[in-house]
């Protein structure tokens, strides 16, 4: 743990020096699934100031209303089938995530049904099959 007494110690170590102090090692996890490119992952680079600034400029507060179009046409969709069905919570929640970031990410449409949801789906539970599989065993086998 590092204590710093003055603002000006905390500026000096921390903005005017960040290549040095803001990099963070890469877990074995992260190696293993190839999620080296991952943005929150990634290590300090140019790369990663390049996507931080990416990202600052197109998700920071201000810039955030333009998606609310998008939102409310979701959570409209999502309420509305909760109304009709629900007891199908689980698929109409995962159904609203995914069209939530098909459309603020890539201005996408996309349903449930659409195959590039379920692709998405289909590689989210292996992916969880294979964390089960190496990660989650129990002392006795």
């Amino acid at each position: 743990m590092l204590i710093l007494n003055t603002a000006q110690v905390a500026i000096d170590l921390l903005e005017k020096r960040a290549r040095i102090y803001s990099d963070r090692g890469m877990t074995n996890m992260a190696k293993l699934s190839g999620s080296e490119s991952v943005f929150s992952l990634q290590r300090y680079s140019d790369k990663w100031r390049g996507n931080r600034k990416f990202f600052q400029q197109h998700f920071r507060k201000s810039a955030c209303s333009r998606f609310y179009a998008a939102q409310y046409k979701k959570i409209h969709q999502f309420l509305h089938n909760l109304m009709d069905v629900p007891e199908e919570f689980m698929h109409h929640t995962m159904s609203l995530s995914q069209g939530l970031i098909y459309a603020v990410l890539y201005g996408l449409d996309v349903g449930s049904e659409d195959p590039l949801a379920q692709k998405a789906v289909e590689t989210m539970d292996l992916l969880a099959q294979a964390v089960n599989q190496h990660f989650c065993k129990s002392p006795d086998s």
